[in-house]
């Protein structure tokens, strides 16, 4: 029987018998985020950035996907930081658990950093640029690419992580991962190959700058990092 342990004198993440896998690291769970908001009944910031939410509009607090804990349900409102966000790489993961309630309403910001189109910048929508799709966007300098999922294997309580790379080309940029399955969808319409660092700048979750694209569902515990998760740090959030 396998078993998952954590050893940390072995250095290979995992051992294998020929093709038969007998040994597997326990993967951890990244505690590297720039931001946390776990919204477990607040807006407290349980990253080292200290960035406590500010909870604007309709969104409340109701029973999480767990029991015993809470998430956001928002409607019309919005959750942002009181600060730039200090993303200071060219690199982003978005970690977060949603239950999207209303598929078929255009144009919902689920999070998105500074403003579409004005510089890099990164966010997540449902239904903007493609109908029927959650999809991550980069911009910048009025360019735009979105790798999308479609929406309609999208049910109940779900984990999202989305990645970022700009230092990528355009083909291998973001990627957008459902229940730690790679659903990434290419839409060469809208390609750019977007670099550079990205700009420090306000987030916003449920809203665009608290105040246009509501979206409409629940979410729960949001991380970010300024870097690209590992496969098994992919899969340490979801098995959480």
């Amino acid at each position: 029987m396998i078993q998952d342990i954590s050893i940390g004198e072995l250095p290979a993440n995992r051992l294998y018998q020929g093709d038969t896998l007998i040994w597997k690291r326990k993967a951890t769970i990244p505690t590297d985020y720039i931001l946390r908001y776990d919204f477990n009944g607040d807006t407290v910031d349980k990253s080292p950035s200290g960035l406590n939410g500010i909870k604007t509009g309709t969104a409340n607090f109701v029973a999480g996907r767990k029991q015993g804990t809470q998430c956001l349900d928002f409607v019309s409102g919005c959750v942002y930081t009181p600060a730039y966000l200090p993303v200071n790489s060219d690199k982003a993961t978005i970690s977060f658990w949603a239950k999207l309630l209303d598929l078929n309403r255009s144009y919902q910001c689920l999070m998105e950093i500074g403003r579409d189109g004005a510089s890099n910048d990164f966010g997540a929508w449902l239904n903007d640029v493609v109908s029927g799709h959650i999809e991550i966007v980069t911009s910048g300098n009025s360019r735009i690419h979105v790798r999308t999922a479609a929406t309609n294997e999208i049910q109940g309580w779900q984990h999202f992580v989305m990645t970022v790379d700009n230092s990528r080309d355009a083909n291998n940029t973001s990627f957008i991962y459902v229940d730690n399955i790679d659903k990434t969808i290419f839409n060469a319409n809208y390609n750019a190959d977007i670099s550079g660092v990205f700009n420090n700048e306000r987030f916003y979750i449920g809203q665009r700058n608290a105040s246009a694209f509501p979206f409409v569902g629940k979410m729960q515990d949001v991380r970010i990092y300024n870097r690209i998760l590992t496969a098994d740090e992919r899969t340490a959030l979801f098995l959480e």
